[in-house]
């Protein structure tokens, strides 16, 4: 799990978007959004896998709590009202392609294929406490024809496991606590090495059904930023549009209907980082960066299964070495994403 530490040029330009976002609809929607506790939140599913009220759930613990691992829709999971199905298996898988573009300086260009595939499961231990494991693997293929010396794959392997508890006696107010076990490096050896602990811990305080605020810390040890911000909310105000501020991730959706949203979106985690080998040298840590915005149509097939095409721009577009000599800044570009989700 990766947040965003620091700010740049980029994230003001994406609060100073999404922020004119929140405003135009809180303008067009005030005449009938009041925050009343019996309004009725659906939209359209969005991104959503998971059901169930926090409020309804965790304040009971025998009643399951269903969450995912990703936290952008961990966020909409909890913001939104009690549904019959619950649901115990997923499988997210993603394509996402950036059209080849030059080295900003020197020779060469660069083409990068992601791709990626995550499970989690949902359970209660001792039929008490609710619980979320995942696995999930991502594959990054680099084709580089700069002089830089590159891995031609990235490759990344994560396991979870995640809780919401009551947070004491604070009322409507819970702790996320979650750890990720995981590899990062250049091929499938898995060599002990490239094995990192990834943690995060971070308050839910959801004052109204339509509202929702986080705030905590992720800690990433051997990482070039150890600890990282985790904060950020989201607001539905009715059963069309949604809108999410978090530290790594925002977006907008309007719901055209019980299938079709449309939506946009930004991302900007910090620069992964891989350990690699370099000319026959292992254990070198190599960054990789870049922000991605763009919109794009999601369709709900059937209660099982989703799927969203995505078109954008990538910019702030890096690859570096970390302890060494070696980057290369990338051209910004464009991208499209291919997205499905199976819920059973």
């Amino acid at each position: 799990m990766n947040f965003l530490g620091g700010a740049n040029i980029f994230n003001k330009i994406k609060f100073g978007l999404l922020i004119c976002l929140a405003l135009s609809i809180f303008g067009i929607q005030r005449g009938s959004l009041a925050f009343a506790d019996n309004t009725t939140n659906s939209s359209g599913d969005n991104n959503s896998n998971l059901a169930q009220s926090l409020n309804s759930t965790l304040q009971s613990p025998i009643k399951e709590v269903p969450f995912d691992k990703n936290k952008e829709r961990f966020l909409e999971d909890i913001s939104q009202e009690k549904k019959e199905n619950s649901w115990g298996h997923q499988i997210n898988s993603y394509l996402l392609y950036i059209f080849p573009t030059d080295a900003k300086a020197g020779n060469g260009k660069i083409k990068i294929i992601e791709s990626g595939l995550e499970y989690n499961y949902e359970f209660k231990l001792f039929s008490q406490l609710p619980l979320t494991f995942s696995l999930e693997n991502e594959y990054i293929n680099i084709n580089n024809t700069t002089p830089l010396d590159l891995p031609s794959k990235l490759i990344s392997l994560n396991a979870g496991l995640e809780a919401i508890l009551p947070f004491f006696n604070f009322e409507k107010t819970y702790l996320n606590l979650g750890i990720n076990p995981s590899f990062y490096t250049d091929n499938y050896s898995f060599r002990t090495s490239a094995f990192r602990l990834p943690s995060d811990i971070f308050l839910i305080y959801k004052p109204k059904e339509q509202l929702t605020f986080i705030a905590g810390v992720a800690v990433c040890p051997d990482f070039k930023n150890s600890i990282l911000p985790i904060g950020g909310c989201i607001y539905k105000p009715n059963d069309k549009w949604a809108l999410e501020m978090t530290s790594d991730a925002s977006n907008v959706t309007y719901s055209l209907n019980n299938k079709i949203d449309l939506f946009f979106e930004m991302d900007n985690p910090i620069g992964s980082e891989f350990e690699v080998t370099r000319s026959g040298r292992q254990g070198v840590v190599l960054e990789y960066n870049e922000m991605l915005a763009g919109g794009g149509v999601k369709y709900k097939a059937n209660k099982f299964i989703r799927a969203s095409l995505l078109v954008g721009g990538a910019f702030n577009r890096y690859i570096k070495y970390r302890d060494e000599d070696g980057k290369v800044s990338i051209d910004n570009g464009l991208y499209t994403e291919f997205r499905v989700d199976v819920e059973i």
